[in-house]
């Protein structure tokens, strides 16, 4: 993913490039309702992971086991041992210590994804927060009216890419908080925000995040601490700031 253009002065970042032994994700189209996800899997028995969707929805591990049925607004939770270790294969091998499963979620038959969130913590007893192994992210679906992928509850800390594919449902308003903590951040190639008006925190603590793409910001009133402890941060194209009436810590 190439840096946005700059003006001159301007430090040009570098470009990110995914690691070639990430498994591939699948190809999303405008129009699908999916999300597919790499997830990274240690040679133990605490590989935590839990999301939640609406409406009801169905979530396939990818560690050989059967689909799980979800409710809608239900959290869905899965623990990796080291048995799903060894079935994953020697050909999910990533050269930084772990293998990799490709998590795919889909609206049940009659329903439609309309919220995603990552930031969830699986329910195992005694368990403290902990660093959600997310390693690569694709959405689609033009009924979401609410997405969350960072936070504090689940730490998406390995977390790299994310795209939004095609076009966002018009009640889609709110990214505040959207990338929050999401530590290794560091390309969103893809995100329709033409109807979002609230940014506030939305790359908070995004510690490699780079550069971002020209997001559509016209309608946006609020980018306070969207770009707060960005520590890496050296491109930010022109973003239009004409509706904005609070920029503190921006």
């Amino acid at each position: 993913i190439s840096a946005p253009g700059m003006g001159s002065g301007g430090a040009t970042a570098d470009d990110w490039v995914r690691p070639a032994d990430w498994i591939t994700l699948p190809t999303l189209v405008d129009g699908d309702e999916k999300v597919v996800g790499v997830y990274a899997v240690y040679n133990h028995d605490s590989n935590f992971v839990a999301l939640r969707c609406s409406g009801a929805y169905t979530v396939d591990w990818g560690d050989g086991g059967a689909a799980e049925n979800v409710a809608a607004n239900t959290t869905a939770e899965h623990c990796y041992d080291s048995d799903d270790y060894a079935a994953l294969g020697a050909g999910t091998d990533c050269s930084r210590g772990y293998r990799q499963a490709l998590i795919t979620i889909t609206p049940q038959a009659g329903q439609n994804l309309t919220a995603v969130s990552f930031n969830y913590k699986h329910s195992q007893a005694g368990l403290n927060a902990y660093r959600s192994q997310w390693l690569d992210i694709a959405v689609a679906g033009g009924n979401i009216t609410s997405m969350v992928v960072g936070g504090t509850t689940g730490y998406l800390a390995m977390l790299e890419q994310f795209a939004f594919v095609g076009t966002a449902n018009a009640g889609l308003t709110t990214m505040a908080s959207m990338f929050y903590a999401c530590y290794s951040l560091q390309s969103v190639p893809l995100l329709d925000t033409s109807s979002v008006t609230n940014m506030s925190s939305m790359f908070f603590g995004c510690y490699s995040l780079q550069s971002v793409p020209l997001l559509d910001t016209s309608d946006v009133t609020n980018m306070s601490s969207m770009f707060q402890f960005c520590y890496s941060l050296q491109s930010v194209p022109l973003l239009d700031t004409s509706s904005v009436t609070n920029m503190s810590s921006m």
